[in-house]
């Protein structure tokens, strides 16, 4: 190892060896689907990707990642799933009126509509977040008008602290439209 060498690590300038990183993760027993570790040299950071199941194992990964030579910055792209149920539970049953009023189909219908409106509007819609995904792009996809974006900003604090940090998997309650 030449003086520059020497130096440049002593500095965090070390080159930062992905596969060595992403190796290590992986083995490291814990259950993570789709890792990827990608280096970005000028900036002495990496981001780590991919899927676990809770935010222990997340923690781990990130922690073992800020342990190597010239890591200054961890990018968290970590998502984490909810394990599947082992069995799906039971269905309750209710019981039966006695009996119900006679309706018209039309009316059936007209009725159900109000109701999925209403509930449309009282709770609006989750968006689970993409890669790439932007808060702007996100309005432009629910509102047709990028520059709604604070809407959703707003309707999200906390865990949203600034506008421009959303990450893959995080659910953001988009507000009705007005």
């Amino acid at each position: 190892m030449g003086l520059f060498d020497k130096v440049g690590k002593l500095f965090g300038g070390g080159r930062i060896d992905e596969k060595a990183i992403q190796s290590k993760l992986a083995g490291m027993g814990v259950d993570v689907k789709y890792l990827s570790v990608i280096a970005f040299h000028e900036d002495h950071k990496v981001a780590v990707v991919g899927r676990v199941s809770s935010e222990a194992d997340r923690s781990v990964l990130i922690d073992a990642a800020r342990q190597f030579d010239g890591v200054q910055t961890v990018e968290d792209r970590i998502q984490i799933e909810s394990p599947a149920p082992d069995t799906a539970p039971e269905p309750e049953t209710a019981p039966e009126p006695a009996s119900a009023p006679e309706t018209t189909p039309a009316a059936d219908s007209e009725a159900a509509a109000e109701t999925k409106d209403s509930a449309d509007a009282a709770s609006g819609t989750v968006h689970t977040v993409q890669p790439g995904d932007t808060l702007s792009a996100i309005a432009k996809q629910y509102y047709g008008d990028a520059s709604q974006y604070m809407k959703i900003f707003e309707a999200n604090q906390p865990p949203l602290e600034d506008p421009n940090k959303i990450f893959p998997g995080q659910e953001l309650k988009i507000p009705p439209k007005d």
